[in-house]
């Protein structure tokens, strides 16, 4: 009998040892869980602006692909403006020669003085 009221004593004593640390435990979980869920929160937050960013990212280089072909393009214009300017100017210089030819068989000084 005085067995057994020693088991039970350190049995209750256990308990006792248990309950505090479960309290304890408590206690802490009552602490933690805001930080937990402020953690959750924040993190559901940074996902969300991430995912944003991504999506103005991809909006910025479809942005800039468009203004490459239309930097190509423009680029191409010019090369053909420059080409039909250099024609132009071959022409103009072929019909100057032609002119100057025509003035000297026509004999005509006063407009061989004359600048073109």
């Amino acid at each position: 009998l005085k067995e057994s009221h020693h088991s039970l004593a350190a049995m209750e004593a256990e308990i006792d040892v248990a309950t505090t640390i479960n309290e304890k435990l408590r206690m802490e979980l009552s602490v933690k869980a805001p930080q937990v869920d402020d953690l959750e929160m924040a993190l559901k937050e940074s996902k969300q602006l991430l995912l944003r960013d991504r999506h103005q990212i991809e909006r910025g280089d479809t942005f800039i692909a468009k203004l490459q072909g239309q930097i190509s393009a423009q680029q191409l214009h010019m090369t053909e403006l420059q080409e039909r300017l250099t024609a132009e100017r071959d022409r103009a210089a072929i019909l100057e020669g032609q002119r100057r030819k025509l003035l000297e068989q026509l004999g005509q000084a006063h407009y061989r003085s004359a600048p073109p």
